[in-house]
């Protein structure tokens, strides 16, 4: 698996929240975010459907990875999630 997590954390001080912008194929993306999540005591925000994620569950992940490889043109038939 490859996987790049970028992090932003604004300006606040005390950080009051981040935002994680993933950039990999792999639903193992999702065990890593609800990973540091657990670590820091923060909930999973899906910001494209505004739902709070649970470990386990996929929210937009399979969504986005379907409008990234159109829009980069990838047509390798991968089936979502992988």
């Amino acid at each position: 698996m490859v996987l790049a997590i970028d992090v932003s954390i604004g300006r606040e001080d005390p950080v009051r929240g981040l935002g994680l912008c993933v950039h990999g194929a792999s639903d193992q993306a999702l065990v890593v975010i609800h990973r540091i999540a657990g670590m820091l005591g923060c909930v999973v925000h899906d910001c494209s459907s505004g739902e709070i994620l649970r470990p386990g569950d996929m929210g937009t992940w399979h969504e986005y990875q379907q409008w990234r490889d159109r829009a980069l043109g990838t047509s390798d038939n991968r089936e979502p999630g992988t």
